[in-house]
């Protein structure tokens, strides 16, 4: 199938745009499993059912403490102290990386407590 998108995305302006909008789709169509995902901290990468995805570190860190502390409400304010280090960073940081993660792997788990937080939650 990978052979017929780039067949496919010659006939477009942009062939790396056409690639990545499938790549998306493909993602969007068939989301990862959360129910066993492996992180693995020696190479920034995460796993699930045999799908490994490599992810810049912060956004791993994230996903990695979201993972760790599943089930509960964590605040923007944890996650600047604890996966930023208080570093002086923009308002919006943790949204974008939230953002980030999503559209990278379609991670429905990661759900938004409108004004509060993040809860990595396994029932959804």
């Amino acid at each position: 199938m990978r052979q017929e998108l780039i067949e496919a995305s010659k006939a477009f302006d942009n062939p790396q745009a056409f690639l990545l909008g499938a790549q998306w789709m493909e993602n969007y169509l068939n989301p990862l499993p959360t129910d066993n995902i492996v992180i693995n901290s020696s190479d920034f990468t995460v796993s699930f059912e045999g799908r490994k995805l490599f992810l810049p570190k912060k956004e791993f860190e994230l996903l990695r403490y979201l993972h760790t502390h599943s089930g509960r409400i964590v605040t923007r304010e944890e996650l600047l102290e604890r996966v930023w280090n208080n570093e002086f960073i923009g308002d919006r940081t943790v949204d974008v990386h939230i953002r980030k993660l999503r559209s990278k792997i379609n991670i429905a788990p990661i759900r938004t407590i409108k004004s509060v937080g993040y809860i990595w939650d396994k029932n959804i």
